[in-house]
């Protein structure tokens, strides 16, 4: 017991029991409202698991991706409010105009007079890019978001009237959103039966320790991949984000009518909740969509490293950088709050039907939620100190049980597990959206977002009280935001746009030629035309005076339309017409890579570089193509090249940092693994019930106590892509029985050659002189096959765990009257924790057989097990000097499998440089 004077408290000790008794009522409030909120919550669970049943019953109606790509392209506008967004607003839209497989559309972006900077950084895109048009609102900012949109819509009205047609559908975006390149695609197939689309949102990755920042992955994989999917099927209303949100031309007329003019409502902080409340009253269909794209990257299959085009799924979204502050989540979900719940309440009140008045009762039940949580969090920590004081602080009075009534207790436990579900369901979404390495701690977030969201609710509280004392109108609250690298966006884009990005991002295609030329003749990318009509035009146009640029663009289209060997075809002419035209080489060198050429491909990059050595980030493209192309001196060159420019990357943001790290890290490898001509090394196992003088082909994971070491030459062979012969000398002996004597008896050494006969699987052949030193040893030729494939085996200096899996197969044979046949494999599976800049624990599972036969002796026997791996590596520096040796220490239990084996304690040591 702790003694403390508490006599203040004996004369206070009525008090005390007072205040405990309204304690427990308090408790049993909180637990009451906590249960009438999990409930609900458990119920939207239950409905979405029925929607997805039923859907799996009724099958997969979603449209092909290849139907959506043909369908004609209706004429829409993208509209983008922009208020002291200078930071961000022109890297968005390059990115938007650019990574677009959608041609026909304009972006507005609607700016402030006083707002000169953002003013500034629009024109600048409007002059890259035709279709983008800055619009400066009559009033100076900060208005309402809503205000700015409806200008918006009025300036596109206006644009119709120069285009002779008009806009059909109107999307929503954010000045920080990056927008997917197959969106408009889809918004295209689905506007036509449809007043309003909503898209998923989600939040682009952040470190998993940093909790603000990831509670907003956690809330919006949730909201968008389970709870607008239940609302859309239920109720036939989809409220809107304010982002990925479409809004069809016969719905905005409707609402112009309506409203007189004003489609989004300025007196709401959300408009976009408010825009889609009035198109259900108007009697038109909302949905929320979510479709996975067939979508094709540059990057390598499982068994290769040679770059191809491969088609992956993938989730149509919004994406964007969410705060990474408690001060600004705070500020953004005051704002929802205050316009979904305060005002939403006194403005659209409960309409609509029993599922409609459900959905907007969870709008709101966060009023009260919010603050009861936190209330809860406060009444635990108020019990569990005071049952810390009756138990360890001398004196202390007695109180009695919070939970005095029966039926709060079974209030609780029917809490306790409805909090299980809900952190399940969590976890299974956020691992869904963004991965398992983001589950972990997702439990904890959940606190994270609690003091948030009871923050956001005294702030958007005492803004909607002064709000309705003063008679003052809300104004915009906006969130600061960032937007990611470019190196980041471009690895989300597809191999298709390869050519059309580096045109409009690095090159930019009016220079191609020269601007006056190409802006009076190329047509504007924002057109009625189908992809077969603008072919026509163009192959008029070049049969009437061929040029250049115009093959260059046809190329672009024909590449659009997956006909490569013809948009090669005229790259190749096109480069014939202008050979210094940097454009034209880029987009042709990434055509060879595409068609396998890489030979050509690297020649080409290195022409291209020449003509404009300001594009020197392109210059690992080429040693990639190099490599690959076998020219493995050259390629050396070209990575060092990659590495001496490292100094000339954006490296303002942390971002930008962290992106050059990576990059660099890549080039660092790949220097490591062309100039590495020599290697060695060594291992050394022990087993609990091992050992034995038994002939032994030394196994990657032997099933006796063994040691021994190989030295290795790896010579360039002609125009072979890789290293594909090792030249080795090997030693190994095996220990005698439970011990770690030497036995010499076992000694023996080979002289051999390995080939690895296809560049995108690791498969080695040998074939190697054993020569007999022990007496347990032999002379002869062994030939030998061994297949290895893994992930996450080599050091990720990035990720602070990964997955680990490897297979390991070896088949052996040595010929002559006391043949010796051996057929081994081993599997691991396992997670890799990073301890240091170069350490790793990894605990794995572990699954190996055996089958042999040693003259007229055979044996078989399997094994499982688990065990622990220490590895370090040597030689990294600073993320970007590549390792080039290695230890791993391991410990491993294996259960044997046949009764003809006992189980042991494996223990293995390999260091390999």
């Amino acid at each position: 017991m702790i003694p403390l004077d508490i006599t203040w408290l004996t004369a206070h000790s009525q008090d005390l029991l007072q205040y405990w008794h309204y304690v427990q009522i308090a408790f049993a409030v909180a637990a009451v409202i906590i249960l009438v909120s999990s409930t609900d919550d458990m119920l939207l669970d239950l409905l979405y698991w029925i929607v997805l049943l039923s859907r799996w019953v009724v099958g997969d109606r979603r449209p092909a991706t290849l139907a959506m790509r043909r369908k004609p392209e209706k004429l829409a506008a993208i509209l983008i409010p922009a208020w002291h967004e200078s930071g961000v607003i022109g890297h968005m839209l390059d990115v938007a105009a650019s990574f677009q497989e959608y041609r026909n559309y304009y972006i507005f972006v609607g700016t402030y007079p006083n707002d000169p900077a953002t003013i500034a950084e629009v024109e600048a895109a409007a002059l890259d890019h035709r279709n983008v048009c800055c619009v400066v609102t009559d009033r100076p900012g900060p208005t309402t978001k809503a205000d700015c949109l409806n200008q918006l819509v009025r300036a596109a009205l206006e644009k119709e009237k120069t285009l002779g047609e008009r806009f059909e559908f109107f999307v929503n975006h954010d000045a920080e959103d990056v927008v997917h390149a197959f969106e408009l695609k889809l918004m295209n197939w689905y506007i036509e039966t449809c007043g309003m689309i909503q898209i998923p949102v989600l939040s682009l990755p952040r470190n998993p320790r940093d909790f603000v920042a990831c509670h907003y992955m956690d809330e919006f994989a949730e909201w968008h991949s389970k709870d607008l999917v239940v609302r859309s099927t239920i109720s036939g209303m989809t409220p809107s984000a304010g982002v990925g949100t479409a809004l069809g031309r016969d719905a905005l007329d409707a609402l112009m009518e309506a409203r007189k003019g004003e489609i989004f409502n300025r007196a709401s902080l959300t408009e976009d909740y408010d825009l889609a409340q009035a198109v259900t009253r108007l009697g038109f269909r909302s949905r929320f969509i979510r479709y996975r794209a067939d979508m094709p990257y540059l990057g390598s299959p499982w068994f290769s490293k040679r770059t191809v085009i491969q088609m992956k799924r993938e989730l149509v979204a919004t994406q964007e950088y969410f705060p990474n502050t408690i001060r600004t989540a705070v500020r953004q979900k005051a704002r929802w709050m205050l316009g979904i719940s305060f005002m939403g309440w006194h403005q659209v009140g409960w309409h609509g039907t029993l599922a409609e008045k459900y959905f907007l009762w969870r709008d709101r039940k966060i009023l009260f939620a919010a603050p009861a949580a936190i209330f809860a969090y406060v009444l635990v920590i108020q019990i569990v100190l005071a049952i810390i004081a009756m138990n360890y602080v001398a004196g202390f009075p007695t109180l009695p049980p919070v939970i005095a009534a029966p039926w709060v207790w079974t209030v609780v436990m029917i809490n306790l597990g409805l909090m299980l579900n809900r952190l399940l369901h969590r976890g299974l979404f956020v691992w869904y959206a963004h991965g398992r390495r983001y589950v972990a701690l997702s439990p904890l977030r959940v606190i994270t977002s609690n003091w948030i969201s009871f923050r956001a609710f005294l702030r958007a509280l005492r803004q909607y009280v002064f709000s309705l004392i003063s008679g003052r109108a809300l104004k915009w609250d906006k969130t600061s935001h960032s937007f990611p690298t470019f190196t980041v966006v471009r690895r989300k884009t597809s191999a298709a746009k390869v050519a059309i990005v580096l045109l409009a991002l690095v090159a930019g295609m009016r220079s191609m030629n020269s601007t006056a030329q190409a802006a009076d003749t190329l047509p504007p990318a924002a057109t009625s035309q189908s992809d077969a009509e603008k072919l026509s035009d163009l192959n008029a146009k070049i049969a009437a005076s061929d040029a250049a640029y115009l093959r260059l663009e046809r190329a672009i289209l024909l590449q659009r339309m997956h006909r490569d060997a013809e948009a090669l075809t005229d790259l190749e002419a096109g480069r014939g017409l202008a050979p210094d035209n940097a454009n034209i080489l880029f987009a042709l060198a990434y055509a060879y890579r595409n068609a396998g050429r890489n030979r050509e491909a690297a020649d080409t990059f290195e022409a291209a570089l020449k003509a404009d050595p300001s594009k020197f980030a392109l210059l690992e493209d080429e040693a990639y193509a190099l490599k690959d192309s076998g020219q493995l001196a050259r390629a050396s060159d070209a990575f060092r090249a990659v590495r001496a420019n490292k100094p000339r990357y954006p490296q303002a943001t942390d971002a930008e940092k962290l992106e050059l790290a990576k990059r660099m890290h890549r080039v660092e490898r790949e220097i490591e693994e062309l100039d590495r001509a020599f290697y060695a090394t060594g291992f050394l196992s022990y087993r609990s019930s091992g050992g034995s003088n038994l002939f032994s082909v030394a196994n990657g994971t032997l099933f006796t106590s063994q040691a021994g070491a190989e030295i290795g030459w790896r010579p360039i062979l002609g125009d072979f892509p890789e290293r594909k012969l090792d030249l080795y000398a090997r030693t190994y002996f095996s220990f005698k029985p439970d011990s770690l004597t030497y036995d010499s008896h076992s000694l023996q050494f080979g002289l051999g050659a390995r080939f690895k006969p296809i560049s995108t699987i690791d498969l080695r052949l040998s074939a190697e002189r054993l020569i007999k030193s022990g007496s347990n040893t032999r002379d002869g030729w062994l030939g030998r096959a061994g297949y290895f494939w893994g992930r996450g085996v080599d050091l990720d200096p990035f990720a602070d765990n990964w997955n680990y899996t490897t297979f390991y197969g070896d088949l052996a044979y040595i010929p002559g009257s006391h043949h010796f046949f051996s057929a081994f494999a081993e599997v691991h599976q396992g997670w890799r924790f990073r301890l240091g800049e170069a350490t790793t624990l990894t605990p794995h599972a572990v699954f190996s057989t055996q089958y042999s036969e040693d003259g007229p002796v055979d044996h078989s026997t399997a094994e499982l097990g688990g065990g622990l791996t220490l590895s370090r590596w040597y030689d990294v520096d600073d993320y970007a000097h590549a390792a080039n040796s290695r230890a791993d220490l391991s410990l491993e239990y294996r259960a044997a499998l046949s009764s003809s084996d006992s189980s042991n304690w494996l223990l293995k040591l390999i260091v390999a440089r």
